[in-house]
Parts: C-alpha cells; sequence; structure tokens
C-alpha cells in the first residue's frame, strides 16, 4: 500500500505497487472494486476533484484518473519528462497540484486535464521549492493556499499568484 485517500461520499480509496492497481472500498457494506493498472503505472499519491480520483505516479511522471462513472483513464496526465510526483493537492476550481520530489517543482495542471499546443495536456510549474527541501505532502486548496510539506519545513502556496512562502523550518 502507497496512499489512502478518503473522498467525499465516504469511499476509501487505496493505492498499492504490488500488483499495481488502485482499490475502492464503498461506504456502507464495504464493497471493494480494485482497479488493476499497468505494471510500469505504479501509484505513490491519492487526490479527489469533483467527483474523479487522481492517483500520481512517481516512475512514470503520469496520472490516473477514474471518473464518477467509475470509468478508468490510465494516462490521464503525462506530466513533464522527467516529473516525478510524490504528492497531489486539489484546488476548489478543480485545479489540480503536483509535487515533484526530485526538483521541488510544484506544477499546476488544467482541471479538465484540456489538451494543449501538440495535442499534450496543460500542465505548468506555478512554483519551485528551495533545492534539496523534498516535498512529501500536500493539502488541498483551503482559503486560497495549498500547504506543502517538505523535508526541510513547511509551505504556503498561494493559488491565485503562486506566491510561495516558507512559513516554518526545521533545523
Amino acid at each position: 500500500m502507497q496512499a489512502l485517500l478518503a473522498t467525499s461520499d465516504g469511499s476509501v480509496w487505496v493505492a498499492s505497487h504490488r500488483p499495481s492497481s488502485l482499490h475502492r472500498i464503498s461506504p456502507g457494506d464495504g464493497t471493494l472494486v480494485t482497479y488493476p493498472l499497468a505494471a510500469d503505472i505504479s501509484p505513490s499519491a491519492l487526490v479527489e476533484s469533483r467527483g474523479s480520483i487522481f492517483a500520481a505516479t512517481t516512475q512514470s511522471g503520469t496520472m490516473t484518473r477514474v471518473g464518477p462513472d467509475g470509468g478508468l483513464t490510465e494516462v490521464f496526465v503525462q506530466l513533464p519528462l522527467g516529473a516525478e510526483p510524490i504528492a497531489l493537492s486539489a484546488g476548489t476550481d478543480g485545479t489540480l497540484y503536483s509535487a515533484d520530489w526530485q526538483t521541488g517543482a510544484i506544477l499546476q495542471i488544467a482541471a479538465d486535464g484540456s489538451a494543449g499546443h501538440g495535442g499534450e495536456t496543460t500542465t505548468q510549474e506555478c512554483a519551485r521549492l528551495p533545492l534539496r527541501t523534498m516535498p512529501v505532502a500536500m493539502t488541498d486548496e483551503h482559503q486560497g493556499a495549498v500547504f506543502i510539506a517538505a523535508g526541510s519545513g513547511l509551505f504556503r502556496l498561494e493559488t491565485g499568484d503562486g506566491a510561495l512562502a516558507e512559513i516554518l523550518n526545521y533545523p
């Protein structure tokens, strides 16, 4: 098991490496639904946005989506070459945020995964943590900000203008 997520409908989602899969445990009766994934899609983080579940894959730099209807899109987003997403967050407008554990880049992903130039999903770097901070977790947007926990401290990313501030520093 790599990640857990409790969703607004009361379900619990589990991301698993062995075998590569996503699991949904239904509220009430505990029914288990498994979404098998390709071997190179090994989910490392989960987030809910607008009824869909998104999983980040560190190894392949992709995001998987399970829609509200249960439909699976294994490669919903191909992140920029070399991206290694370790944490995900959702904005109130449906925008997704991904933290890259190697570079500290915070990527912003279009809410609908819409295609940009050349048919690629629209992603852009909206902030970058200082070198060697290694992000490990993110909160969903709260009062206009996403909070990012890293090995060296806690950061606040303003979702409106992308301003990044360190609010807690670990020695």
